[in-house]
């Protein structure tokens, strides 16, 4: 069980690095979340 205050780990996959970029800098900007990775597919 996570802590309330530890953020929520990401791994943002999407074919297309614009809307990857466009995500990471959506949740980066919100508190409670942090971006731990990316990915091109789900392999």
């Amino acid at each position: 069980m996570r802590a309330s205050s530890d953020p929520i780990a990401i791994v943002l996959v999407d074919d297309q690095e614009l809307v990857r970029t466009g995500l990471r800098m959506i949740l980066e900007s919100e508190p409670g979340f942090r971006v731990v990775g990316e990915a091109v597919n789900g392999l």
